[in-house]
């Protein structure tokens, strides 16, 4: 009795192994068929949330108002008084040149005024002594009258008096103009000096207006023509985003669309408004060598201190914007052959086409405005071909 027991218990266990074995059988069989042989996919879920389309390209920062400043003579710079990025105020010296044409011109005035002075100084002294001499002979003259009409001289003496006195005559009046001519070149020579004392005074370059130094061009020593700009004083007010769209784009961009510029030297981006757009396009060359169209734009944003004027910056301008639609991935959008947009919707393990009504799309998302739900799964990423009821697996 004892025997047939542990024969019969060895015979349930063997049963048991049996068992056990055809099950995990099938279940690998199982495994096989509906998840090894099924294609590896990446999936999310479609979900509702904001989307903004945006004009995205890389700007400049310059002050609300720049100045270019002028050489006003010709020279070379002498010392620069400032550098870039200072502050100046108005009328604050920024450079001084040295002008050696202006130098030269003024030691030869100098020298000519000198000169004419001096001829003065001597036709004034000898038209002096020539008017003393006049009155001496005009007296004389009258005693000589008066001599010859008691016969106490002849009529020879009476008229060598009186030639005498017509030749002083002469000469006084000689001497005369000659004062007026040196007055006359001596008035012109003054004015030219005071002309360029003017100059040399202009030879101090200053700022017309409170500001920071946005370019300061020469450098010491160097010669700059009269008319070259020689800095650039941005003045202080609001700061400005110049940025070239390109013209492709320019349908999506109008007056008071809000912007946001981003920058390292920001602590978080900033936000402001486009204010100008230019009314006509210009070529501009891309850093790929590409001829491209663009417009200039430029939006106005509050005074930052971080944000000087010539920083490079990314300006994102806002052209459309959703709340509350249904999102999915860029990269799960698909377009068929004929045209269409698609999606791979996955559904109880496998895939199926399914074609949509797409709405705004940005750079990561899509609304999808017909032809999904949310949470709705789609494939944004497969290793293989996908076809319709085809097995897949999620890998993420």
């Amino acid at each position: 009795m004892f025997a047939e027991d542990k024969q019969e218990s060895r015979l349930w266990v063997r049963y048991k192994k049996t068992l056990t074995g055809l099950v995990l059988a099938f279940v690998l069989g199982l495994f096989y068929m509906f998840w090894a042989g099924a294609a590896e996919v990446h999936t999310v879920r479609a979900t509702r949330g904001n989307i903004a389309v945006t004009v995205d390209e890389i700007g400049y920062i310059q002050a609300d108002d720049e100045y270019d400043v002028l050489a006003p003579v010709s020279g070379y710079v002498g010392r620069l008084t400032t550098e870039r990025g200072h502050i100046v105020q108005p009328l604050q010296e920024i450079l001084l040149l040295d002008s050696p044409e202006t130098d030269s011109l003024t030691e030869t005035i100098q020298a000519e005024v000198n000169r004419v002075a001096a001829s003065l100084n001597e036709a004034a002294s000898n038209n002096q002594i020539a008017l003393h001499e006049l009155a001496d002979a005009e007296k004389k003259l009258s005693q000589k009258k008066t001599l010859l009409a008691v016969g106490a001289i002849s009529q020879q003496e009476y008229d060598d008096a009186r030639l005498a006195l017509d030749r002083l005559r002469s000469r006084a009046t000689s001497t005369g103009e000659i004062i007026v001519n040196l007055q006359r070149q001596l008035a012109a020579l003054q004015k030219q000096h005071h002309s360029t004392d003017r100059k040399r005074n202009q030879l101090s370059v200053k700022s017309p207006v409170a500001g920071t130094v946005i370019y300061l061009l020469p450098k010491q020593g160097e010669y700059v023509a009269h008319g070259t700009i020689v800095a650039k004083i941005g003045k202080t007010g609001r700061t400005r985003v110049n940025v070239d769209v390109l013209s492709d784009n320019m349908g999506q961009v109008a007056l008071g669309q809000k912007v946001t510029v981003n920058s390292p030297v920001l602590p978080s981006p900033v936000s402001g408004i486009i204010s100008t757009i230019y009314p006509q396009a210009f070529e501009k060359i891309s850093p790929l060598g590409v001829n491209q169209r663009r417009v200039r734009v430029i939006a106005d944003l509050p005074e930052w201190g971080n944000l000087k004027s010539g920083y490079e910056v990314r300006i994102s301008i806002l052209s459309q914007f959703k709340q509350d639609a249904l999102l999915i991935p860029r990269q799960a959008l698909n377009l068929s052959p004929q045209g269409d947009y698609e999606v791979w919707l996955v559904t109880a393990g496998r895939v199926e086409r399914r074609k949509v009504m797409v709405g705004l799309k940005n750079r990561l998302h899509v609304e999808i405005l017909k032809g999904l739900e949310p949470q709705d799964q789609v494939v944004t990423v497969s290793k293989t071909a996908l076809n319709d009821k085809m097995r897949v697996r999620s890998v993420d």
